[in-house]
């Protein structure tokens, strides 16, 4: 590898750690209470989820561990940033080191636009690209360019979400005759004529709450705006089922389309 190249590589991974430590910093100063002096704060913030005051306990037995290794707490602080900067730049090095000998998929090339993250991530989340419930339209796509290798033309239709795939499956009249469908939702209906050809993928359910104060149960959620899902989709189904085992009634919460 010539000099000058060395170089330019060398210049664009230091200016890559300073954005990712200036980021960082950012973060613990606001969102953690972690101080580049090395104060502390004694306890997590309100403002704080669960996962984020977990998070927050790991970062502050980190810097503590250095500590107690004979760092000032100011040192301390600062080292973490470093630590924390060079272990993530050295993945996403790793990552496209990947992708360049086709290892992996592209994940983080194009950013949100790259092949794995529209494949796989949104995989396990269709509604989230897609707020018209189409996101099951990756798969569709994937399914269409394996079975016209063999001269068979799958033509791909528009539907509201998985609930709304089921309906039209159940209905002869609209002519469809395969459909992604989330497990559970024929639960109680009769469908003899339709036939599971398997699981293709787990789908989780993530709820996100923008709330002043940490929300730990879904019973904390009586009263509030919450958005269900659009009607036909098959997160709108198991959001109501689950809404009902909290104990949250239609009449306790207002539906946010």
């Amino acid at each position: 590898m010539e000099k000058e190249t060395r170089s330019a590589i060398e210049r664009a991974a230091q200016r890559a750690r300073q954005i990712l430590e200036t980021d960082f910093t950012d973060q613990l100063q606001g969102d953690y209470d972690v101080m580049l002096d090395g104060r502390v704060g004694k306890a997590a913030g309100a403002h704080l989820a669960g996962r984020q005051k977990a998070l927050r306990a790991r970062i502050v037995a980190a810097i503590e561990h250095k500590r107690m290794a004979g760092m000032t707490p100011k040192d301390a602080v600062a080292d973490y940033l470093r630590d924390a900067a060079f272990t993530t730049l050295n993945r996403f090095v790793a990552l496209k080191m990947l992708e360049a000998r086709g290892l992996v998929q592209e994940c983080i090339t194009k950013g949100d636009a790259s092949s794995g993250f529209i494949n796989e991530y949104l995989a396990f989340a269709p509604g989230v690209k897609f707020p018209d419930g189409s996101g099951y339209r990756n798969q569709a796509e994937k399914y269409q360019k394996i079975l016209a290798r063999d001269g068979v033309k799958l033509e791909i239709l528009t539907s509201r979400g998985a609930l709304d795939n089921l309906d039209k499956l159940a209905n002869p009249a609209a002519k469809v005759d395969v459909g992604f469908v989330q497990g559970g939702l024929a639960e109680g209906r009769e469908l003899p004529h339709l036939v599971s050809l398997g699981s293709v993928y787990p789908q989780p359910m993530m709820v996100y709450c923008r709330h002043p104060e940490p929300v730990e149960l879904l019973s904390q959620l009586k009263g509030k705006r919450i958005a269900v899902g659009p009607e036909g989709s098959g997160a709108r189904v198991l959001a109501q089922k689950l809404l009902k085992i909290n104990e949250i009634h239609r009449d306790l919460w207002k539906a946010l389309e």
